[in-house]
C-alpha cells in the first residue's frame, strides 16, 4: 500500500512511457495511490485493463516529435521512462536489438522532455547489472561499472546520456538502480521460474547454478514506492548538473538456494531442491547493495523481508 503520508490533493501529474510492461504498470498503480494524476503511453491501441489514468498511443518509432507532444499536452511534473529492454538473455542473443530498445528508447525521452519547453523530473530506472560482479559487498553507487553482459553495458551507456542531457541541458533526472525485483506482476525471471515447476508435478526443484549465488530481493511495491517518492523529492530539492544515483534495493543477500527453499515452503513443503551447476551467462555471482544513500533520502521506506514479498506474491500468482 502507498504511504499514508503522501496522499495529497495537489500530488501532481506523471507520465509513464511503456505503461503497459511491468515497471510501467506497477509504478501507475503507485502514483495514483500516492494521490498523482497518472498518464501513461506505449504502442497499444488502448490503455491495459486496470490502468489507473489516461493512455496516450505512441508509435513503436525512434522518432522523438510523438513523446514530445505528449509531453508538451500533459505537461508532467515527473516523466518515469518504463519503456526499453529487460533481458540480460535477449541482450546476448541480438544485442543490436536490445541497444536500439536501451539507448534509443531514453534518447527519444530525454529528447521528447528537451524539446517539449517542459522541464520535469525524469526517472530512468536502471540496473544493478551495471556493477557486474562487483570486487566487494555491499555495493555502494561510487562501486565501478564493470558490467557482464550486453544488457549491463547498454544500461551504462543509458546513464551516461542522462549525464550529458544534466550537464549540457539541465534535465533534472534520477536514476534508480534496481536490484533484483519480485512481485505478483513480474512473471518471470527465477521465482516465477521455480513456482512454475512447484505448481507442474512432484519431482526435485531444478536451480541453475551452485545454489551459492546470491541476489538483493526487493518486493515490486517498495519498487515503485521508491521510485516514485524518489522523483517527488528531486522536485523539491535544487537543481543540480548530475543526475541523482541511488541504489533500489532491500540491502539483504539472500542465496538463491534459500529463495528455492523458501518457495518450496510455501508451495509444497517436502520438495527437494536440485542445483544443476550450471551458470548462465552474463549472470554475476553476488548481490548485496548499500542502501545508505536511499535510507537516507526516503527514511520512511521500510521494505518488506523476503519472506513476506514471496508470500504475497506467491498468492497473487495463486
Amino acid at each position: 500500500m502507498p504511504l499514508e503520508n503522501a496522499q495529497a490533493p495537489d500530488a501532481g501529474t506523471v507520465l509513464i512511457t511503456g505503461a503497459s510492461g511491468f515497471v510501467g504498470g506497477v509504478v501507475a498503480l503507485e502514483a495514483a495511490g500516492q494521490g498523482m494524476t497518472v498518464h501513461g503511453c506505449g504502442s497499444r491501441d488502448s490503455s491495459p485493463g486496470g490502468f489507473p489514468g489516461c493512455w496516450h498511443r505512441i508509435p513503436r518509432t525512434q522518432e522523438v516529435g510523438p513523446l514530445a507532444s505528449v509531453v508538451s499536452e500533459v505537461s508532467p511534473d515527473i516523466v518515469i521512462h518504463a519503456a526499453g529492454s529487460a533481458s540480460v538473455a535477449d541482450s546476448l542473443r541480438t544485442p543490436h536489438q536490445d541497444l536500439l530498445a536501451s539507448l534509443g528508447s531514453w534518447s527519444v525521452t530525454l529528447e521528447a522532455c528537451r524539446l517539449s519547453g517542459q522541464n520535469p523530473v525524469i526517472v530512468f530506472p536502471s540496473s544493478a547489472a551495471v556493477y557486474g560482479n562487483p570486487r566487494s559487498l555491499p555495493i555502494s553507487e561510487e562501486t565501478e561499472c564493470n558490467p557482464v553482459s550486453p544488457y549491463g553495458w547498454h544500461k551504462v551507456l543509458c546513464e551516461n546520456l542522462a549525464r550529458s542531457h544534466a550537464a549540457f541541458f539541465g534535465a533534472r533526472i534520477v536514476i534508480a538502480r534496481l536490484f533484483s525485483v519480485i512481485g505478483i506482476h513480474q512473471r518471470r525471471l527465477l521465482a516465477w521460474e521455480l513456482f512454475n515447476q512447484l505448481r507442474q508435478g512432484a519431482g526435485p526443484v531444478r536451480l541453475m547454478g551452485s545454489g551459492e549465488e546470491t541476489r538483493d530481493f526487493l518486493s515490486e511495491q517498495d519498487m515503485a514506492r521508491a521510485l516514485v517518492l524518489l522523483a517527488r523529492q528531486e522536485s523539491r530539492s535544487p537543481r543540480s548538473a548530475q543526475p541523482l544515483v541511488v541504489n533500489v534495493a532491500s540491502g539483504e543477500e539472500v542465496a538463491t538456494s534459500r529463495l528455492a527453499g523458501l518457495l518450496v515452503d510455501l508451495c509444497d513443503p517436502g520438495r527437494s531442491v536440485v542445483c544443476l551447476g550450471e551458470v548462465r551467462h552474463g549472470d554475476p555471482l553476488r548481490w548485496r547493495a548499500d542502501v545508505s544513500r536511499l535510507k537516507s533520502l526516503l527514511p520512511d521506506l521500510c521494505p518488506l523481508s523476503i519472506e513476506e514479498t514471496l508470500r504475497q506474491t506467491v498468492d497473487g500468482w495463486r
